[in-house]
């Protein structure tokens, strides 16, 4: 049953795709859930398709075992390291900066250093990710971009060694569940918020459409301008997911105007394909 069904919405996928007018016609003639159901079934697989894009694009597995490699740093710690942070100044038991490498792979990395003689300006010199002075947490943008500092907290906090590796064992312990809550967004709240969003956006568009081909259709109802517009947007829909994956910032500055004026266009030509 669930090999027919998924055949059916193919054959649907691809009549879709490009605006044919034996099919629009054709669609006139089939009911409004079977149109709807089509939709439903496409956001879905389409977001699915996504989210595996998404993990190929994160390498999941890769990046457990580097944030566990990354945590794990904080074992070579000194045993006896004191870190207390009060009225927004850090200073530590320490004689000396207090650095902190990560091994990712055959590279090795300073991720950290807790200096508290150090200027912010120290990072650079350290090339490390972050920098901790008795003032500020340092972070370093690399790239040209500016150095953020960012204020300690004004209450009196104490951090020990043992502190640190409960905390990180916790992280540990807790991503996989993290990992599941994001699938389950992506997978289950995702597809649905696009519905709704989407259901909201054509009908405004086909009510648009609609009043233009009144003019000419007047057997036109608004009902079939909604249910083509279903089909019609399905390659507008699939250009604005692979836009979306390119992750450029000139792309997705006017990937949303993209799908308007497509998504407008197809919409049109199918009504006209159906109706004229």
């Amino acid at each position: 049953m669930i090999k027919e069904l998924m055949k059916k919405i193919k054959t649907i996928f691809l009549n879709s795709l490009i605006p044919s007018k034996k099919f629009y016609k054709a669609i006139l003639k089939k009911k409004f859930s079977y149109s709807i159901l089509y939709f439903i079934s496409f956001i879905f697989l389409l977001n699915f398709a996504m989210f595996i894009v998404f993990l190929f694009k994160i390498n999941t597995g890769l990046n457990f075992n580097n944030l566990k490699l990354f945590l794990n740093s904080f074992d070579r710690l000194p045993d006896n390291l004191i870190i207390n942070i009060e009225n927004g100044f850090l200073s530590t038991n320490s004689n000396g900066p207090v650095f902190i490498w990560s091994n990712i792979g055959s590279s090795k990395k300073l991720i950290a250093v807790i200096d508290e003689t150090a200027a912010s300006e120290k990072i650079r010199e350290y090339k490390s990710l972050a920098l901790f002075t008795s003032t500020n947490i340092v972070i370093d943008q690399w790239k040209n971009k500016e150095i953020i500092n960012l204020p300690y907290t004004k209450s009196g906090v104490k951090i020990t060694k043992d502190m640190v590796i409960n905390f990180k064992q916790t992280l540990i312990n807790i991503f996989p569940i993290i990992l599941g809550f994001i699938a389950f967004y992506m997978l289950v709240l995702t597809p649905i918020f696009t519905i709704i969003f989407l259901l909201l956006f054509l009908s405004f568009i086909s009510l648009i459409i609609y009043l233009i081909f009144k003019l000419w259709a007047k057997k036109l109802n608004f009902n079939k301008t909604l249910q083509i517009s279903f089909h019609a947007t399905t390659l507008p829909i699939v250009i604005y997911s692979f836009l979306l994956i390119l992750d450029n910032s000139f792309i997705s500055s006017i990937n949303s105007s993209i799908f308007l004026f497509l998504s407008f266009g197809f919409i049109f030509v199918s009504l006209y394909d159906a109706y004229l």
